[in-house]
């Protein structure tokens, strides 16, 4: 299995991004249920910058209607992981959308399943 070594839970605030480092990596992006748990509504990988491309989203900088409306809507959080090697990245973040088949993606990413600790 490889091990990611992902964030703690946090707010998809700027506080809580200004201390995302500003490398390559993956994010997951989640709201909370009125019942209690987090579902994933996105995954996404970062090429250069995982602070800059977070920080987008948080000011409803993205193209992508279905995660504006999420982030508009609802208190939504992120969790995230530095993936330096751009295979594994592509590969982790494949991993992630095949486990929680989020509804904001609009395509499938490239890469290869790989088994992967989603904690």
């Amino acid at each position: 299995m490889a091990i990611i070594n992902w964030s703690q839970t946090l707010p998809l605030t700027q506080v809580s991004i200004e201390a995302v480092e500003a490398k390559s990596g993956i994010y997951r992006l989640s709201y909370q249920s009125a019942e209690g748990p987090l579902y994933v509504f996105f995954v996404g990988r970062s090429d250069t910058s995982l602070k800059e491309d977070l920080m987008k989203l948080a000011h409803r900088e993205s193209d992508n209607v279905c995660i504006k409306t999420h982030l508009e809507n609802l208190e939504c959080y992120f969790k995230y992981a530095i993936v330096e090697d751009e295979n594994y990245r592509k590969n982790s973040e494949r991993s992630l959308y095949e486990h929680f088949k989020p509804k904001c993606n609009l395509d499938v990413p490239t890469g290869n399943l790989i088994d992967l600790n989603l904690s």
